[in-house]
């Protein structure tokens, strides 16, 4: 019985692999972030933004506001000049938390 695919090496993997089309470069482009700091940084810029521009569009704050605030959730948890007062901008702050704590989690080898 073969392992699954996520516990093949990088040479296992091969060309032989099932997967194609769209699939093949999200996974290129989503793996290996202990061994590669070009991917952590593209990943959490992509973060970063894509959270500033949840909030720009659920709160109504403008861009720069959303910016800023992804910005220190992502760098630190201390919110001491922009603080979430409506229940959506708790909710938002919580995933961006969890979501840049995941990042630091991932395993490197």
């Amino acid at each position: 019985m073969k392992p699954p695919k996520a516990l093949l090496s990088k040479a296992e993997w091969g060309s032989s692999s099932p997967q194609s089309g769209l699939f093949r470069p999200t996974l290129r482009w989503s793996c290996d972030y202990g061994r590669s700091f070009s991917r952590y940084l593209i990943w959490g810029v992509a973060f970063v933004i894509s959270y500033a521009g949840t909030y720009w569009l659920t709160i109504g704050r403008t861009f720069l506001d959303g910016l800023y605030f992804s910005i220190v959730a992502f760098a630190t948890v201390g919110y001491r000049d922009i603080l979430p007062v409506a229940p959506i901008e708790i909710i938002i702050g919580y995933l961006l938390v969890l979501a840049y704590t995941a990042i630091y989690l991932l395993p490197s080898d």
